[in-house]
């Protein structure tokens, strides 16, 4: 359909999508919507009635295909080489999913290798590879439903903050390694380990993404040696070197190869070699890589862990993830142990002709086809020297101090329960600071908010018992707050916080028109506390206001709670 030149059209688009419920598409012929069908949709989107993905289909004519079975597409998370990734919501569990939707679906080899990475999916669970819940179709759709993961993929991360430190590398590799290792003892091989493949959650969970090429190891299973008949598979920056050469007998080493790139890449900032994708190849095959490029936070000890996992010949490489664990587990700096089974007795360590071997790869005089004419000479295995604490980049000073910290000692206890229009208490009932409140979006909703004593200290606490849209607490920051906010200037929230099982809650930086500038997804915490921070930039001239919301969208029963700990806001460091 064309585009809507007009509000009543953008009206009767949103109606043929389906996404709104007709009672309240209907409740806006009362309210008065802007003539110009982009600010209308606008206000929808800050009604929550759209997400801003779906209101900029709908403002080009698109109504149609925002559907899959049970579940409403919200936002486009990426593209990838057989699809793409949407985020969206089962229409009656409220629960937020990734859907995979297959690109050609025409196409009987791409559908096959689309339906073998839901079978491989589907055959692990482990909490370092992102979890399938559901394959299906819906017309010529084919799709597949996966866990929905926030977060930041480990390429984002560095192309953001630049190379990570010794620790936090070693840590996300050993965590990758715990999910490769599941996969192997499974008989899978992911093919494609790289660091935008893997993805950091906001508590420090890494996940293994796309199994996408994921091959069976299973003998009697001919069909992946029959799809990937004389092709080359894989990313050309982290691609093992058999696999280059398309060998059949490649095994779980491969993926311990595209493992030591991505270490390295995370250490570096970037990748071990550079030029044309072919170029790329061949070094993989030829080139040693120069480890000097490592950087001085990288200790030597830490090198020849990279360079055994980089290693040309798969028997010169640790031979399961695993023992890569195993390896990296001094250098984790505390984090806690990773969810991992080994299959066999830990390796020995490697002997000391392995540091030598690092040394002379660094000047690049170690070239890989002469490994192939000849043998290292007999030495005798000594252990390896004892770790000694990476050299790490200078410790950053104190962060700044907050501009705003609500005071949840200085809370009174109270609990109301308030509609649309309802007004709320003074603030010398509540203990809040003048400029924080709260909120029931639209007729029908009802929010119930509290200050009360949980885990020996008093917090915000909020229910909400609505079909649709949230409650919410809410911080006039500047207007009531009275903070100075530079235009464009750069700010960090934190919020701490806590939900019952099933509860959904999100945090929000918005102007005063209901803009969003920063939007946190605040995952289910099942009564545990957690803390996730956001930075925004302060758009110009336009004050802003903060929020802490319920979505947790409880039509009948006990409404599930949400509950605020901490909330700051802060220049970012």
């Amino acid at each position: 359909m064309p585009a809507p030149a007009s509000t009543p059209e953008l009206i009767e688009l949103v109606r043929k999508s389906g996404l709104v419920r007709p009672d309240s598409l209907d409740e806006l012929t009362t309210t008065p919507l802007p003539p110009d069908p982009t600010k209308a949709a606008g206000v929808l989107v800050t009604r929550r009635l759209l997400t801003a993905f779906q209101a900029k289909l709908l403002l080009v004519g698109r109504y149609k295909g925002f559907r899959l079975g049970p579940y409403v597409l919200t936002e486009l998370l990426g593209r990838g080489g057989m699809g793409a990734v949407y985020k969206a919501e089962h229409e009656i569990l409220r629960k937020t999913v990734a859907v995979k939707v297959l690109t050609d679906h025409k196409d009987p080899l791409t559908r096959e290798r689309f339906h073998r990475e839901a079978r491989a999916a589907a055959a692990l669970d482990h909490p370092n590879i992102v979890r399938t819940h559901d394959v299906g179709r819906d017309g010529d759709a084919h799709y597949l439903v996966m866990e929905y993961v926030g977060g930041k993929t480990l390429d984002q991360v560095v192309a953001a903050g630049g190379p990570l430190g010794v620790a936090a590398a070693a840590d996300v590799i050993a965590q990758a390694a715990a999910g490769l290792q599941h996969a192997h003892e499974r008989g899978f091989l992911h093919r494609d380990i790289k660091p935008g493949n893997l993805i950091r959650t906001p508590d420090g969970t890494v996940k293994i993404l796309d199994m996408g090429l994921a091959r069976s190891m299973d003998k009697t299973d001919e069909l992946t040696a029959h799809l990937d008949k004389g092709a080359i598979v894989g990313t050309a920056d982290y691609i093992s070197p058999e696999q280059v050469m398309n060998d059949p007998k490649i095994d779980i080493r491969s993926d311990i190869y595209s493992l030591g790139a991505t270490f390295y890449a995370l250490l570096a900032g970037r990748p071990l070699f550079a030029g044309s994708t072919v170029s790329k190849l061949a070094q993989h095959q030829m080139k040693a890589p120069t480890l000097s490029g490592l950087g001085a936070h990288v200790s030597p000890e830490v090198a020849v862990i990279v360079a055994k996992m980089i290693a040309k010949k798969p028997a010169d490489r640790f031979q399961t993830p695993a023992d890569v664990i195993a390896a990296l587990d001094p250098w984790r700096s505390g984090a806690p142990p990773v969810t991992q089974r080994p299959t066999r007795p830990a390796r020995p360590k490697w002997p000391l002709w392995m540091a030598v071997g690092v040394a002379a790869v660094a000047v690049g005089v170690v070239l890989a086809f002469a490994f192939a004419k000849g043998t290292n000479p007999p030495v005798a295995e000594k252990p390896a020297p004892a770790p000694v604490p990476p050299v790490l980049p200078p410790v950053p000073t104190a962060d700044p101090e907050p501009l705003f910290r609500l005071d949840t000692a200085a809370l009174k206890p109270f609990r109301h329960t308030k509609g649309l229009g309802d007004a709320g208490l003074p603030t010398s009932k509540t203990g809040l600071p003048k400029g924080v409140g709260f909120l029931a979006f639209r007729k029908g909703t009802t929010g119930t908010f509290a200050a009360e004593k949980k885990d020996g200290g008093m917090v915000l606490a909020v229910a909400n018992k609505s079909a649709e849209l949230s409650a919410q607490f809410f911080f006039q920051l500047e207007a009531e707050l009275g903070l100075k906010l530079d235009d464009e200037g750069k700010y960090r929230m934190t919020v701490e916080y806590a939900t019952e099982p099933g509860a959904k809650a999100s945090a929000a930086i918005q102007t005063e028109n209901y803009k969003t500038v920063l939007h946190l997804n605040l995952p289910d915490t099942k009564g545990e506390w957690r803390t996730m921070t956001g930075t925004f930039a302060r758009p110009a001239d336009t004050p802003l206001r903060a929020t802490f919301d319920n979505q947790t969208f409880t039509s009948a029963g006990v409404p599930a709670w949400v509950y605020l700990r901490r909330f700051e806001i802060a220049p970012a460091p």
